[in-house]
């Protein structure tokens, strides 16, 4: 191990960033695993976001899994990562409650087969996260050869399931008690920061379930319908803001969103990640201040873009990446450090040209499409293979080919190795992995015509002939050139109109001031939908931007109450800490008490307050919880005014109870 890692924001950067060093630099990947498995050796339990020397506690899960899982799968890891240590602490992790519990209660979870609601918020998340970290632990047991107890994390893996709601197709979350908890209203599952779920509403966590999107395609009840769910959680974000507030569809400003525009391989319609994928980059992800959305997370959003970019995307905890469409005509990676190259050339690459029609590995069609796998596929070598994808601007009948190509070559850099000897007669030779020799490969398995013959230009376009005018243009014209014509007095209506007593030049109408002077403007309605349909479309506009301006005014308000509630509880909570910590000193000092129910309990509660985790599960108590700390506190700050003539707000002691009274305020912090 070179370096030794910390700061490590796991929760974030297991998803793209770890992976995209495995795949580039494997050295660098290693020496992360390492930093964490001396984590573990130092502190006893994987971490969940180490911070210099300690824990912050920070985020859910124990993603450490995930990372050593994607590093072992893919066979990147060296030969001094102690696999013996890895697996001990993978079984701690997810069977053994802990000091810096990267878990909650993992025996209580085991008990009920999910997080219950009632003993930790943000439940239905924790239960998913967990369910794919027991399949990450699965396949570090399965690479082990430990089969017998492979099979209980992969069944863990599946209890996703019992949080599933069949009737509304999302994931909610249960109590202790089995009943499940599902927003009531349409617009509660659109509700970001809900206590079900971390940082997201119920759509976001709707399709988490990287590690097994087949079986979610099943809960769905088809491929039908979860591509039609799947395609509304895209279209309907486009409508949304997502920088200043968070988008309650696809939320491309936060990581648990961030495989999910990949998932459609799974129902059989990668064309549509395609589709969707592309449409993200050039929207999203733009040059501009807020090019990158929400925070990048120690490089995780600059990561996604990279492998989208690249046109293909890791499920982490595997060796499986899934194939996008690339946005370049052409990719060099120089991975680790130089020692092999991987190449992606594009053929037919452009805007319109979002569609994969075919890859190919090594000239032939790639039989795992639209997967490939980093093992048998991608990973160094000494034999250079290619792999080409042809594309294409529309979807085939099957609707997996479309009409971009790329080829990908893959090989090991032997510029080392060669000889450099002027007496060599092989020195003229083109390097295997230049340019010349890489065209060449890509130009021989690409399509070809069946039968080869002489291309024949197209014939030149005959020259137009102009067209007599349709009838419908004689008639605009007309109608055009009679209303911009005065009347004459010799039109029969006009005439008629004189011996109504009207003169030429005075306005129509019984009031002459108010009278029309110009002629009445007619509008053509070019439509044949009728005349209500620019009304109903108008409406129908107003009706959206109210409720979505209604929605946005509810987030906000909603978030700022949540901000005000939880400062609120937190100054509480410091505010009684501290006159427990002066009342015991002072009953200590002055009436020599070594036992006050007032402070009696204060150290088990600072301890448990040091718990940041604590500290969040506590803030969304109901009212009756905060009244009984707020007269908690008024006893606390009567008994210290009583006994010891010493106010907590104005922190000091006054020498007499007059002397309290006059110069104090009063006993509440407010008055001071």
């Amino acid at each position: 191990m070179d370096h030794i890692y910390t700061d490590l924001s796991i929760w974030d950067i297991f998803r793209t960033q770890v992976p995209f060093l495995i795949l580039h630099d494997a050295k660098r990947a290693n020496d992360i695993a390492h930093s964490i498995m001396l984590i573990v050796e130092q502190g006893g339990y994987l971490p969940k976001w180490p911070l210099a020397n300690g824990h912050t506690n920070c985020m859910i899960g124990s993603h450490a899994d995930i990372i050593l899982s994607d590093l072992i799968m893919k066979r990147e890891h060296d030969s001094h990562l102690n696999m013996t240590q890895v697996l001990e602490a993978l079984r701690i992790v997810a069977n053994t409650e802990q000091i810096h519990d990267s878990r909650f209660d993992p025996p209580t979870y085991i008990k009920y087969g999910y997080v219950p609601f009632d003993m930790d918020e943000y439940s239905a998340s924790l239960t998913l996260s967990y369910a794919y970290g027991d399949w990450a632990t699965g396949n570090v047991l399965y690479a082990a050869g430990l089969i017998d107890e492979v099979q209980e994390y992969y069944s863990r893996s599946q209890w996703f399931e019992h949080i599933f709601d069949n009737n509304t197709k999302f994931f909610c979350p249960r109590n202790s008690t089995g009943d499940i908890l599902c927003p009531a209203t349409e617009i509660e599952h659109l509700i970001p920061f809900d206590y079900r779920y971390t940082e997201g509403d119920a759509w976001h966590y709707r399709f988490f379930v990287p590690h097994n999107t087949s079986r979610l395609v099943d809960l769905f009840g088809g491929a039908k319908y979860f591509t039609e769910e799947l395609d509304t959680f895209f279209v309907r974000s486009r409508d949304w803001p997502t920088i200043t507030i968070p988008n309650p569809y696809y939320w491309a400003g936060n990581e648990h969103n961030l495989f999910s525009v990949w998932q459609f391989h799974y129902a059989n319609r990668s064309d549509l990640t395609q589709l969707h994928a592309r449409w993200l980059l050039d929207n999203v992800y733009t040059v501009k201040p807020d090019g990158i959305p929400g925070n990048d997370d120690y490089g995780t959003m600059s990561t996604w873009y990279i492998f989208t970019s690249l046109g293909f995307y890791p499920l982490s905890g595997s060796s499986t990446y899934l194939i996008g469409s690339p946005a370049f005509d052409r990719i060099t990676i120089r991975r680790n450090n130089g020692q092999c190259i991987l190449t992606i050339i594009v053929h037919d690459n452009a805007q319109k040209n979002t569609y994969v029609e075919r890859v190919l590995l090594n000239g032939e069609i790639l039989s795992t499409y639209p997967f490939i796998d980093h093992i048998n596929q991608l990973r160094c070598s000494t034999d250079s293979s290619a792999v080409q994808v042809q594309s294409n601007k529309r979807r085939s009948s099957n609707a997996i080919w479309s009409s971009v190509s790329y080829s990908v070559y893959t090989g090991c850099n032997n510029d080392q190795s060669r000889s450099h000897d002027n007496d060599n007669d092989n020195d003229d030779e083109d390097d295997y992995m230049s340019d010349k020799i890489l065209a060449a490969a890509a130009q021989a398995s690409g399509p070809q015509l069946l039968n080869p013959r002489r291309r024949v230009p197209p014939p030149p376009q005959p020259p137009t002939i102009p067209k007599e005018k349709t009838r419908h243009l004689i008639e605009v014209e007309q109608r055009e050139q009679g209303l911009s014509t005065a009347i004459t007095s010799d039109n029969k209506g006009f005439q008629l109109l004189k011996k109504m007593g009207y003169k030429e030049g005075s306005k129509l109408g019984a009031n002459q001031v108010n009278g029309l002077s110009e002629p009445i403007k007619i509008n053509i309605h070019p439509s044949r939908s009728g005349l209500g349909e620019v009304n109903e479309k108008k409406e129908k506009s107003r009706m959206k931007e109210e409720i979505k301006n209604k929605f946005n005014q509810q987030i906000q308000s909603t978030y700022q109450d949540n901000l005000k509630q939880r400062y609120y509880f937190k100054r509480v909570r410091i505010d009684i800490a501290k006159c427990q910590s002066v009342c015991e000193r002072l009953d200590k000092e002055k009436l020599s008490l070594e036992e006050n129910i007032l402070w009696k309990n204060a150290n088990k509660e600072k301890k448990e307050d040091d718990d940041d985790d604590e500290e969040e599960k506590e803030q969304d108590e109901d009212d009756d919880v905060v009244s009984k700390m707020e007269t908690q506190l008024k006893k606390l700050t009567n008994y210290l005014r009583e006994k010891h003539l010493y106010c907590v707000w104005c922190g000091e002691t006054f020498e007499t109870l007059d002397e309290l009274e006059s110069t104090c305020p009063g006993n509440e912090r407010d008055l001071h």
